[in-house]
């Protein structure tokens, strides 16, 4: 019963990863790579006005009282924005902000993947994968 549980679990999540996708990709969308410290490729975020996606197989689940937070940030302000997800051997975010919402993407915008205390605030963690968002 358990692993069925887990197998709905993991087909909603990829439902709705494909949805995500689907809108990103019918409006006006950015894509860019998401990179491992050394610069080595890791997936990719993609966004357009309201959608965020981001899917890489770079990363094994944390431990249970971790969490891979992720961060938008500029100059020394990270700011939080939601925590990767696992389906299978896909890590994944997907966020989408309502018709008023955007986030401000300023050329020196990067998007910064931590591993971080399940309770944590801030960003602590060195980044364990980042994307340049204004480029």
């Amino acid at each position: 019963a358990r692993l069925r549980g887990t197998a709905e679990a993991e087909a909603t999540a990829l439902t709705n990863i494909v949805a995500a996708v689907d809108r990103v990709l019918a409006a006006p969308h950015k894509i860019v790579e998401l990179r491992h410290p050394d610069g080595a490729p890791a997936g990719s975020i993609s966004w357009s006005r309201h959608d965020w996606v981001v899917l890489t197989t770079a990363l094994n689940e944390p431990p249970a009282d971790q969490r891979y937070k992720c961060w938008l940030v500029e100059a020394d302000r990270s700011v939080f924005v939601g925590q990767m997800f696992f389906a299978g051997g896909t890590a994944y975010w997907i966020e989408s902000l309502d018709e008023w919402a955007t986030w401000e993407i300023g050329p020196e915008t990067q998007f910064v993947v931590t591993l971080e205390a399940a309770d944590a605030q801030d960003r602590t963690g060195a980044p364990v994968l980042s994307a340049d968002l204004g480029s």
